[in-house]
């Protein structure tokens, strides 16, 4: 049996909490680890910082984003042509890379969320 690896995505808000988990790809790179993933037959990535976390989707809905502690940026969403940009404040950001650990606090339409993130070994065929 070959070992693959498992991104597991807890996210909280005042209404409950969600969890997403799928295969993915984990690469170091000079700035940090980059997350590859799909999500809805999406191509999805995550770059992961000491200080910021990138987060790009490509396809049917199209998303981008930078979260950066104790800054507003701008989270741009495109779905079936039309885009919107919406404005984000991270207020915590965590990250470890043994074991690989990442925690935002942010808010986004005035709303409080804390997003988990963890990529596992699991077992695979």
């Amino acid at each position: 049996m070959m070992s693959g690896k498992e991104l597991v995505i807890i996210t909280r808000t005042a209404e409950g909490q969600s969890e997403f988990r799928s295969a993915c790809s984990l690469e170091e790179t000079e700035k940090g680890v980059c997350v590859r993933y799909r999500q809805q037959e999406d191509d999805c990535l995550l770059e992961v910082t000491d200080g910021a976390l990138t987060m790009r989707r490509e396809g049917a809905l199209s998303l981008g984003a930078v979260f950066v502690p104790g800054e507003t940026t701008q989270f741009r969403l495109t779905e079936l042509g039309r885009s919107a940009s919406i404005p984000v404040y991270t207020s915590v950001y965590r990250f470890r890379r043994d074991p690989f650990c990442l925690e935002l606090i942010y808010v986004f339409l005035l709303e409080k969320v804390r997003f988990h993130l963890s990529v596992m070994l699991s077992e695979g065929p």
